[in-house]
Protein backbone atom coordinates (compact mmCIF):
# COMPACT_ATOMS: atom_id res chain seq x y z
CA UNK A 1 0.00 0.00 0.00
CA UNK A 2 0.87 3.77 -0.49
CA UNK A 3 1.57 5.27 3.52
CA UNK A 4 -0.09 8.89 3.76
CA UNK A 5 3.10 10.65 2.65
CA UNK A 6 3.01 8.90 -0.58
CA UNK A 7 -0.16 11.05 -1.38
CA UNK A 8 -0.70 13.76 1.16
CA UNK A 9 2.88 15.18 1.04
CA UNK A 10 2.82 17.81 -1.81
CA UNK A 11 5.96 19.92 -1.04
CA UNK A 12 8.60 17.07 -1.05
CA UNK A 13 10.78 17.89 -3.97
CA UNK A 14 8.44 20.31 -5.75
CA UNK A 15 6.36 17.21 -7.10
CA UNK A 16 2.92 17.62 -8.46
CA UNK A 17 0.29 17.13 -5.72
CA UNK A 18 -2.72 14.52 -5.41
CA UNK A 19 -6.34 15.94 -5.64
CA UNK A 20 -7.47 13.27 -3.42
CA UNK A 21 -6.32 12.50 0.22
CA UNK A 22 -5.03 9.37 1.14
CA UNK A 23 -7.58 7.57 3.06
CA UNK A 24 -9.72 7.75 0.31
CA UNK A 25 -7.18 5.63 -1.76
CA UNK A 26 -6.92 3.27 1.65
CA UNK A 27 -11.14 2.77 2.47
CA UNK A 28 -10.70 1.62 -1.64
CA UNK A 29 -7.56 -1.04 -0.79
CA UNK A 30 -9.92 -3.23 1.43
CA UNK A 31 -12.80 -3.28 -1.45
CA UNK A 32 -9.57 -4.86 -3.38
CA UNK A 33 -8.56 -7.26 -1.08
CA UNK A 34 -11.91 -8.82 -0.98
CA UNK A 35 -12.48 -8.85 -4.91
CA UNK A 36 -8.87 -9.98 -5.01
CA UNK A 37 -9.96 -13.18 -2.37
CA UNK A 38 -7.66 -11.69 0.52
CA UNK A 39 -8.68 -11.22 4.00
CA UNK A 40 -8.62 -7.19 4.43
CA UNK A 41 -7.17 -7.36 7.46
CA UNK A 42 -3.30 -6.93 6.59
CA UNK A 43 -1.49 -10.17 8.27
CA UNK A 44 1.76 -8.38 9.39
CA UNK A 45 1.88 -4.39 10.83
CA UNK A 46 4.56 -2.49 9.93
CA UNK A 47 6.88 -2.18 13.05
CA UNK A 48 9.68 0.69 13.47
CA UNK A 49 13.38 -1.21 13.45
CA UNK A 50 15.90 1.75 14.46
CA UNK A 51 15.09 5.87 14.83
CA UNK A 52 17.69 7.67 13.28
CA UNK A 53 19.24 9.97 16.26
CA UNK A 54 19.41 12.99 13.63
CA UNK A 55 16.43 13.26 12.17
CA UNK A 56 12.69 12.29 12.14
CA UNK A 57 13.18 8.92 9.52
CA UNK A 58 12.95 5.42 10.92
CA UNK A 59 13.91 2.54 9.84
CA UNK A 60 10.56 0.02 9.17
CA UNK A 61 9.33 -3.13 8.53
CA UNK A 62 6.85 -4.10 6.31
CA UNK A 63 5.27 -7.36 4.34
CA UNK A 64 4.15 -7.10 0.47
CA UNK A 65 1.56 -9.63 -0.49
CA UNK A 66 1.30 -11.86 -3.23
CA UNK A 67 -1.72 -12.59 -4.64
CA UNK A 68 -2.44 -16.44 -5.15
CA UNK A 69 -2.43 -16.33 -8.81
CA UNK A 70 -0.72 -13.41 -9.98
CA UNK A 71 -1.96 -13.77 -13.42
CA UNK A 72 -5.00 -12.27 -13.90
CA UNK A 73 -5.93 -13.87 -17.76
CA UNK A 74 -6.15 -17.11 -15.12
CA UNK A 75 -7.97 -15.67 -12.47
CA UNK A 76 -10.93 -13.55 -14.61
CA UNK A 77 -10.70 -14.71 -18.08
CA UNK A 78 -13.33 -17.82 -18.13
CA UNK A 79 -15.76 -15.10 -15.59
CA UNK A 80 -15.43 -12.56 -18.61
CA UNK A 81 -16.49 -14.95 -21.45
CA UNK A 82 -19.20 -16.35 -19.37
CA UNK A 83 -20.72 -12.51 -18.37
CA UNK A 84 -23.65 -11.44 -20.00
CA UNK A 85 -22.46 -7.84 -19.40
CA UNK A 86 -19.39 -8.13 -21.19
CA UNK A 87 -18.51 -8.51 -25.05
CA UNK A 88 -14.88 -8.58 -25.64
CA UNK A 89 -13.34 -8.14 -29.33
CA UNK A 90 -10.25 -10.44 -29.26
CA UNK A 91 -7.00 -9.29 -31.76
CA UNK A 92 -8.12 -5.88 -32.15
CA UNK A 93 -6.18 -2.83 -31.79
CA UNK A 94 -7.85 0.87 -30.53
CA UNK A 95 -6.07 3.60 -33.67
CA UNK A 96 -8.76 6.51 -32.75
CA UNK A 97 -11.09 8.79 -31.42
CA UNK A 98 -13.40 10.94 -32.52
CA UNK A 99 -15.70 13.57 -30.93
CA UNK A 100 -18.99 15.31 -31.14
CA UNK A 101 -17.87 18.62 -29.19
CA UNK A 102 -16.72 17.32 -26.39
CA UNK A 103 -18.32 13.86 -26.17
CA UNK A 104 -16.27 10.90 -27.84
CA UNK A 105 -19.10 9.53 -29.86
CA UNK A 106 -16.57 7.23 -32.23
CA UNK A 107 -14.25 4.32 -31.43
CA UNK A 108 -11.91 3.15 -34.31
CA UNK A 109 -9.71 -0.21 -33.90
CA UNK A 110 -7.94 -2.55 -36.70
CA UNK A 111 -9.63 -5.93 -36.71
CA UNK A 112 -7.69 -8.51 -38.81
CA UNK A 113 -6.74 -5.45 -41.37
CA UNK A 114 -9.98 -3.77 -41.06
CA UNK A 115 -10.62 -0.57 -39.73
CA UNK A 116 -13.79 -1.02 -37.18
CA UNK A 117 -15.92 2.05 -35.88
CA UNK A 118 -17.70 0.99 -32.89
CA UNK A 119 -20.19 3.57 -31.66
CA UNK A 120 -23.75 4.23 -29.65
CA UNK A 121 -21.84 4.33 -25.76
CA UNK A 122 -22.09 5.86 -22.83
CA UNK A 123 -18.59 6.55 -21.43
CA UNK A 124 -14.85 5.23 -22.69
CA UNK A 125 -12.11 4.12 -20.18
CA UNK A 126 -8.81 3.72 -21.14
CA UNK A 127 -7.04 1.21 -19.37
CA UNK A 128 -4.34 -0.16 -22.05
CA UNK A 129 -1.34 0.61 -20.41
CA UNK A 130 0.99 3.61 -19.34
CA UNK A 131 2.60 3.78 -22.16
CA UNK A 132 -0.21 3.06 -24.79
CA UNK A 133 -2.45 5.19 -23.16
CA UNK A 134 0.08 8.01 -23.48
CA UNK A 135 0.72 6.99 -27.28
CA UNK A 136 -3.22 6.70 -28.04
CA UNK A 137 -3.94 10.27 -26.51
CA UNK A 138 -0.93 11.94 -28.59
CA UNK A 139 -1.92 10.62 -31.65
CA UNK A 140 -5.60 11.39 -31.33
CA UNK A 141 -4.36 15.43 -30.66
CA UNK A 142 -2.27 15.05 -33.36
CA UNK A 143 -4.64 14.96 -36.23
CA UNK A 144 -6.32 17.79 -37.81
CA UNK A 145 -9.79 16.25 -36.10
CA UNK A 146 -11.22 18.75 -33.34
CA UNK A 147 -9.78 16.58 -30.58
CA UNK A 148 -11.11 18.72 -27.42
CA UNK A 149 -7.53 18.05 -24.97
CA UNK A 150 -5.42 18.47 -28.06
CA UNK A 151 -4.06 21.41 -26.66
CA UNK A 152 -3.09 19.93 -23.17
CA UNK A 153 0.68 20.19 -23.06
CA UNK A 154 0.99 17.39 -19.73
CA UNK A 155 0.23 14.92 -22.17
CA UNK A 156 3.11 12.85 -21.89
CA UNK A 157 4.76 14.70 -18.90
CA UNK A 158 5.79 13.53 -15.22
CA UNK A 159 6.63 9.72 -17.17
CA UNK A 160 7.89 7.66 -14.10
CA UNK A 161 9.16 4.25 -13.13
CA UNK A 162 10.97 2.71 -10.23
CA UNK A 163 14.56 3.01 -9.41
CA UNK A 164 15.83 -0.65 -9.00
CA UNK A 165 19.78 -1.29 -8.00
CA UNK A 166 22.11 -3.43 -5.65
CA UNK A 167 23.81 -1.66 -3.07
CA UNK A 168 25.36 -4.20 -1.17
CA UNK A 169 25.86 -7.61 0.39
CA UNK A 170 25.02 -9.05 4.13
CA UNK A 171 28.41 -10.98 5.00
CA UNK A 172 28.20 -13.88 7.49
CA UNK A 173 24.01 -13.22 8.08
CA UNK A 174 23.12 -14.39 11.28
CA UNK A 175 19.99 -17.10 11.67
CA UNK A 176 18.04 -14.85 12.85
CA UNK A 177 18.35 -12.80 9.89
CA UNK A 178 17.73 -15.51 7.74
CA UNK A 179 14.76 -16.18 9.63
CA UNK A 180 13.47 -12.43 10.13
CA UNK A 181 13.61 -11.66 6.70
CA UNK A 182 12.85 -15.15 4.73
CA UNK A 183 9.70 -15.16 3.23
CA UNK A 184 6.87 -16.57 5.16
CA UNK A 185 3.33 -17.85 5.04
CA UNK A 186 0.14 -16.81 6.79
CA UNK A 187 -3.39 -17.83 6.53
CA UNK A 188 -1.85 -19.17 3.03
CA UNK A 189 -0.56 -16.15 2.28
CA UNK A 190 2.51 -15.37 0.69
CA UNK A 191 4.06 -12.21 2.48
CA UNK A 192 7.59 -11.10 1.71
CA UNK A 193 9.32 -9.09 4.18
CA UNK A 194 11.28 -5.60 3.26
CA UNK A 195 12.32 -1.96 4.81
CA UNK A 196 11.31 1.19 4.11
CA UNK A 197 11.53 5.03 5.57
CA UNK A 198 8.94 6.32 7.15
CA UNK A 199 9.47 9.77 7.93
CA UNK A 200 7.61 11.02 11.38
CA UNK A 201 7.46 14.92 12.69
CA UNK A 202 8.75 17.73 10.69
CA UNK A 203 10.78 15.78 8.14
CA UNK A 204 8.50 15.55 5.94
CA UNK A 205 9.26 18.26 3.68
CA UNK A 206 11.42 16.17 2.19
CA UNK A 207 10.08 12.70 2.20
CA UNK A 208 10.96 10.20 -0.89
CA UNK A 209 9.60 6.98 -0.67
CA UNK A 210 12.82 4.17 -0.32
CA UNK A 211 12.09 0.78 -0.13
CA UNK A 212 14.83 -2.04 -0.04
CA UNK A 213 15.01 -6.05 0.46
CA UNK A 214 17.05 -8.63 0.38
CA UNK A 215 17.73 -11.59 -2.34
CA UNK A 216 19.33 -14.90 -1.60
CA UNK A 217 21.00 -16.83 -3.95
CA UNK A 218 22.34 -20.32 -3.72
CA UNK A 219 22.56 -23.62 -5.38
CA UNK A 220 19.23 -24.09 -5.11
CA UNK A 221 18.10 -21.54 -6.71
CA UNK A 222 18.01 -22.80 -10.40
CA UNK A 223 16.39 -25.66 -8.70
CA UNK A 224 13.35 -24.33 -7.19
CA UNK A 225 13.08 -22.33 -10.36
CA UNK A 226 12.54 -25.15 -12.47
CA UNK A 227 10.30 -26.76 -10.23
CA UNK A 228 8.11 -23.75 -10.19
CA UNK A 229 8.20 -24.17 -13.93
CA UNK A 230 7.06 -27.91 -13.24
CA UNK A 231 4.62 -27.50 -11.44
CA UNK A 232 2.87 -24.15 -13.28
CA UNK A 233 2.90 -26.82 -16.66
CA UNK A 234 1.27 -29.63 -14.63
CA UNK A 235 -1.19 -26.76 -13.63
CA UNK A 236 -1.80 -25.46 -16.75
CA UNK A 237 -0.50 -22.42 -15.43
CA UNK A 238 2.10 -22.08 -17.75
CA UNK A 239 2.61 -19.96 -21.02
CA UNK A 240 4.01 -22.77 -22.83
CA UNK A 241 2.35 -25.81 -23.12
CA UNK A 242 4.80 -29.11 -22.68
CA UNK A 243 3.97 -32.02 -23.95
CA UNK A 244 4.33 -35.28 -21.77
CA UNK A 245 7.76 -36.58 -22.82
CA UNK A 246 8.92 -33.07 -21.87
CA UNK A 247 7.33 -32.95 -18.62
CA UNK A 248 9.02 -36.38 -17.93
CA UNK A 249 12.77 -34.85 -19.18
CA UNK A 250 12.21 -32.51 -16.47
CA UNK A 251 11.23 -34.45 -13.76
CA UNK A 252 13.92 -36.91 -14.22
CA UNK A 253 16.58 -33.98 -14.20
CA UNK A 254 14.67 -32.30 -10.62
CA UNK A 255 15.82 -35.94 -9.34
CA UNK A 256 19.02 -34.37 -8.10
CA UNK A 257 17.26 -31.80 -6.33
CA UNK A 258 14.53 -33.50 -4.51
CA UNK A 259 16.43 -33.06 -1.32
CA UNK A 260 16.69 -29.56 -1.23
CA UNK A 261 12.73 -29.13 -2.18
CA UNK A 262 12.29 -31.60 0.72
CA UNK A 263 13.53 -29.31 3.42
CA UNK A 264 11.66 -26.24 1.19
CA UNK A 265 8.80 -28.23 1.91
CA UNK A 266 9.34 -28.97 5.28
CA UNK A 267 10.47 -25.90 6.70
CA UNK A 268 6.96 -24.59 5.30
CA UNK A 269 5.19 -27.02 6.53
CA UNK A 270 6.66 -26.79 10.49
CA UNK A 271 7.47 -22.77 10.68
CA UNK A 272 5.38 -21.24 7.21
CA UNK A 273 8.65 -19.62 5.96
CA UNK A 274 10.49 -20.24 2.40
CA UNK A 275 13.79 -21.98 3.42
CA UNK A 276 16.82 -20.00 3.26
CA UNK A 277 20.46 -22.11 2.88
CA UNK A 278 22.56 -21.14 5.32
CA UNK A 279 25.56 -20.40 2.67
CA UNK A 280 23.27 -18.50 0.58
CA UNK A 281 24.38 -14.67 -0.76
CA UNK A 282 22.25 -12.00 0.32
CA UNK A 283 22.11 -8.96 -2.13
CA UNK A 284 20.44 -5.91 -0.91
CA UNK A 285 18.44 -4.21 -3.37
CA UNK A 286 16.79 -0.96 -3.56
CA UNK A 287 13.40 0.14 -4.88
CA UNK A 288 12.99 3.39 -4.43
CA UNK A 289 10.55 6.17 -5.84
CA UNK A 290 11.50 8.31 -9.01
CA UNK A 291 11.02 12.36 -7.81
CA UNK A 292 8.05 12.81 -10.58
CA UNK A 293 9.35 15.53 -12.73
CA UNK A 294 8.13 17.08 -15.82
CA UNK A 295 11.46 16.68 -18.21
CA UNK A 296 10.79 12.99 -17.79
CA UNK A 297 8.18 12.53 -20.97
CA UNK A 298 6.89 9.84 -23.46
CA UNK A 299 6.67 11.49 -27.00
CA UNK A 300 5.49 9.90 -30.61
CA UNK A 301 7.72 9.96 -33.70
CA UNK A 302 6.30 11.33 -36.54
CA UNK A 303 8.23 9.29 -38.87
CA UNK A 304 8.40 6.00 -38.05
CA UNK A 305 4.81 4.33 -37.43
CA UNK A 306 3.93 0.59 -36.65
CA UNK A 307 1.80 -1.54 -38.78
CA UNK A 308 -1.57 -0.21 -37.58
CA UNK A 309 -0.33 3.12 -38.55
CA UNK A 310 -0.16 3.91 -34.83
CA UNK A 311 3.43 6.33 -34.28
CA UNK A 312 5.92 4.61 -32.78
CA UNK A 313 6.53 5.92 -29.27
CA UNK A 314 9.64 7.36 -28.13
CA UNK A 315 10.80 7.31 -24.21
CA UNK A 316 12.88 9.70 -22.95
CA UNK A 317 13.10 8.79 -19.35
CA UNK A 318 15.03 11.22 -17.10
CA UNK A 319 15.53 10.82 -13.48
CA UNK A 320 16.52 14.15 -11.39
CA UNK A 321 19.19 12.72 -9.42
CA UNK A 322 18.24 13.79 -5.62
CA UNK A 323 16.93 10.42 -5.19
CA UNK A 324 20.33 9.39 -3.83
CA UNK A 325 19.48 11.69 -0.50
CA UNK A 326 16.78 8.97 0.67
CA UNK A 327 18.80 6.28 -0.70
CA UNK A 328 22.13 6.96 1.94
CA UNK A 329 19.72 7.69 4.55
CA UNK A 330 18.20 4.14 4.25
CA UNK A 331 21.81 2.63 3.98
CA UNK A 332 22.55 4.07 7.09
CA UNK A 333 20.06 3.03 9.11
CA UNK A 334 20.07 -0.28 7.42
CA UNK A 335 23.78 -0.45 8.76
CA UNK A 336 23.21 0.38 12.12
CA UNK A 337 20.34 -2.02 12.58
CA UNK A 338 22.04 -4.70 11.54
CA UNK A 339 25.64 -3.87 13.89
CA UNK A 340 23.23 -2.84 16.79
CA UNK A 341 21.52 -6.86 16.91
CA UNK A 342 25.12 -8.77 15.05
CA UNK A 343 22.31 -9.91 12.25
CA UNK A 344 25.19 -9.61 9.79
CA UNK A 345 27.77 -7.26 8.02
CA UNK A 346 26.70 -4.98 5.86
CA UNK A 347 28.91 -4.24 3.06
CA UNK A 348 28.41 -1.80 0.83
CA UNK A 349 29.36 -2.05 -3.14
CA UNK A 350 32.41 0.06 -4.68
CA UNK A 351 30.29 2.42 -6.54
CA UNK A 352 28.47 3.18 -4.07
CA UNK A 353 30.75 3.89 -1.58
CA UNK A 354 32.60 6.30 -4.08
CA UNK A 355 28.98 8.18 -4.63
CA UNK A 356 28.91 8.84 -1.34
CA UNK A 357 32.24 10.00 -1.43
CA UNK A 358 32.67 12.43 -4.30
CA UNK A 359 28.61 13.53 -4.11
CA UNK A 360 28.49 12.95 -7.76
CA UNK A 361 24.94 11.65 -9.72
CA UNK A 362 27.61 8.14 -11.45
CA UNK A 363 25.32 5.95 -9.22
CA UNK A 364 22.92 6.79 -12.01
CA UNK A 365 24.30 4.18 -14.55
CA UNK A 366 23.72 1.84 -12.03
CA UNK A 367 20.25 2.06 -12.09
CA UNK A 368 17.28 -0.29 -14.01
CA UNK A 369 13.89 0.22 -14.18
CA UNK A 370 11.34 -2.44 -13.09
CA UNK A 371 8.58 -2.05 -15.38
CA UNK A 372 6.38 -0.11 -13.36
CA UNK A 373 5.45 2.63 -15.68
CA UNK A 374 3.51 5.28 -13.90
CA UNK A 375 2.68 8.74 -15.11
CA UNK A 376 2.26 10.48 -18.55
CA UNK A 377 -1.51 11.55 -17.67
CA UNK A 378 -1.42 12.65 -14.58
CA UNK A 379 -4.40 13.66 -12.29
CA UNK A 380 -5.12 17.12 -11.16
CA UNK A 381 -7.76 20.05 -10.05
CA UNK A 382 -6.84 21.80 -12.91
CA UNK A 383 -5.98 21.04 -16.82
CA UNK A 384 -3.27 23.57 -16.51
CA UNK A 385 -1.40 21.00 -13.82
CA UNK A 386 -2.63 17.35 -15.38
CA UNK A 387 -4.25 15.53 -18.13
CA UNK A 388 -7.94 14.21 -15.38
CA UNK A 389 -9.23 15.49 -12.86
CA UNK A 390 -9.93 13.70 -9.99
CA UNK A 391 -12.22 11.43 -10.75
CA UNK A 392 -9.87 10.69 -13.72
CA UNK A 393 -12.21 12.25 -16.57
CA UNK A 394 -9.76 13.83 -19.44
CA UNK A 395 -10.13 17.75 -19.39
CA UNK A 396 -12.28 18.96 -21.62
CA UNK A 397 -14.01 15.63 -22.28
CA UNK A 398 -17.71 14.60 -20.82
CA UNK A 399 -17.06 10.80 -21.07
CA UNK A 400 -13.55 9.99 -21.52
CA UNK A 401 -11.12 8.14 -18.53
CA UNK A 402 -8.25 6.68 -17.57
CA UNK A 403 -7.64 4.30 -15.55
CA UNK A 404 -4.60 2.57 -14.43
CA UNK A 405 -1.19 4.39 -13.04
CA UNK A 406 -0.75 6.57 -15.77
CA UNK A 407 -3.03 8.57 -13.38
CA UNK A 408 -0.47 8.79 -10.79
CA UNK A 409 1.21 11.96 -10.09
CA UNK A 410 3.64 9.67 -7.93
CA UNK A 411 4.59 6.76 -7.44
CA UNK A 412 6.06 5.68 -4.00
CA UNK A 413 8.55 3.09 -3.97
CA UNK A 414 6.63 -0.27 -4.58
CA UNK A 415 4.78 -2.42 -7.17
CA UNK A 416 2.24 0.54 -8.06
CA UNK A 417 -0.96 -2.19 -9.18
CA UNK A 418 -2.65 -2.38 -5.82
CA UNK A 419 -3.08 1.57 -5.94
CA UNK A 420 -3.95 1.44 -9.72
CA UNK A 421 -7.22 -1.14 -8.32
CA UNK A 422 -8.19 0.95 -5.88
CA UNK A 423 -8.25 4.04 -8.09
CA UNK A 424 -10.75 1.25 -10.80
CA UNK A 425 -13.28 0.21 -8.27
CA UNK A 426 -12.93 4.01 -7.16
CA UNK A 427 -14.06 5.37 -11.11
CA UNK A 428 -16.35 2.31 -11.23
CA UNK A 429 -18.38 3.79 -8.13
CA UNK A 430 -18.17 7.20 -9.71
CA UNK A 431 -19.35 5.94 -12.66
CA UNK A 432 -22.50 3.69 -11.90
CA UNK A 433 -23.95 6.10 -8.89
CA UNK A 434 -22.25 9.33 -8.35
CA UNK A 435 -21.53 10.61 -11.76
CA UNK A 436 -23.16 13.86 -11.35
CA UNK A 437 -20.38 15.62 -9.50
CA UNK A 438 -20.58 14.00 -5.99
CA UNK A 439 -18.46 12.00 -4.11
CA UNK A 440 -18.12 8.60 -3.95
CA UNK A 441 -19.47 6.55 -1.42
CA UNK A 442 -16.07 5.98 0.33
CA UNK A 443 -15.32 9.90 0.62
CA UNK A 444 -18.75 10.27 2.41
CA UNK A 445 -18.75 9.92 6.04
Amino acid sequence: EFISNDIENNIAYQQPKWPIEWNVIQKYYEKVYEKLGFTSQVPFNPQTLIQDENSDNSLEIFCSRWIKNPNFKFQYWEFLQKSELVKISTNSVVVGLEFENTRCNSILYSKNGEIIELKDFEDIILANGTIEIIRLLLHCASTKKAIPFADNKNIGTYFQDHLNFKVGEIEKPSKLFLSKFSNFFENSEKLQPKLRLNPKGNNKMNYLGVCGFFSYESNMSEHIHMFKQFAKSLLGQSKQRLKFIELFRMFFKLIPALPQIMMLVFNYLKNNKIYVPFNSKVKVIINTQQISIKQSRVIISDSEFDKFGLPKVLVDWQIDGREIEGIREFCNLLYAYLEKNKLGNFKLDDWFLKTNNENNNNWLAEISDVYHQAGGTIMSNSKEGGVVDENLKVYGTNNLFICGSAVMPTSSYGNITLTALALSLRLADFLTDTKSNKKCPAEIE
